[in-house]
């Protein structure tokens, strides 16, 4: 009877070493096709900065601040948000403390700036 149970459970094993085996290589080739490269930014002091009434998106909306699509948005530890092309052209510069109070579920009253609607 014990032999018998050896037996029946090497199907089950041996699915799971195929299973983790190609959860590895599936896992590997995904992370090869994927190619991260940020632009240099290019800060334009020349910019004045902006008050943000709306939430940043590149979506288009009577409530929304539009930017375009695959635009870098950068939250510096001095309360400057700045909105770069996805060349790294600085188009936007606002000034955090300034912006609008937009109330988040999870979070509370935050700076418009700090707040992106995205599309699905």
């Amino acid at each position: 009877m014990e032999m018998k149970k050896k037996n029946d459970m090497r199907p089950l094993f041996l699915l799971l070493i195929i299973g983790l085996g190609s959860m590895v290589f599936v896992s590997a080739a995904s992370a090869e096709d994927i190619d991260w490269a940020y632009p240099e930014l290019e800060i334009d002091d020349s910019l004045d900065a902006m008050v943000i009434q709306s939430e940043i998106s590149p979506m288009k909306g009577e409530s929304l601040y539009q930017i375009p699509t695959d635009s870098v948005i950068y939250h510096s530890p001095n309360g400057i948000t700045s909105v770069f092309t996805q060349d790294g052209k600085q188009i936007l510069s606002a000034i955090d403390a300034d912006a609008v109070k937009v109330s988040v579920p999870s979070a509370g009253l935050l700076p418009a700036t700090h707040v992106h609607q995205v599309p699905n």
